[in-house]
């Protein structure tokens, strides 16, 4: 039940960010990798770096475990947020430009 349900979530987690990056502009796309660029660095300072590897491991699996299925759907939850965040700011008011 649990392997379904996570299934479930990252599929939505992805349907959900497919749908922001259709109705982000180019911009907007560039400015949402800057926040993901950020929450990495802290990631990576806070807790160490991602062993080498790894990403690349779960990108080409054909299936995934479950820690790497959590690990997955968390990324694109951050992705979903990230886009959040820069769709609802559509004034720039509340950031300096991306350069």
């Amino acid at each position: 039940m649990t392997e379904v349900y996570n299934t479930y979530q990252l599929a939505a987690s992805v349907g959900y960010a497919d749908r922001q990056l259709k109705q982000a502009t180019k911009e907007q796309v560039t400015e949402a990798i800057n926040v993901l660029a950020i929450a990495v660095g802290y990631h990576q300072l806070r807790f160490g770096e991602v062993p080498e590897g790894a990403l690349a491991e779960m990108l080409q699996a054909g299936t995934l475990d479950s820690e790497q299925m959590a690990m997955v759907t968390a990324g694109m939850q951050n992705l979903a947020a990230a886009l959040a965040e820069v769709l609802s700011d559509t004034d720039n008011t509340h950031r300096p430009a991306v350069h």
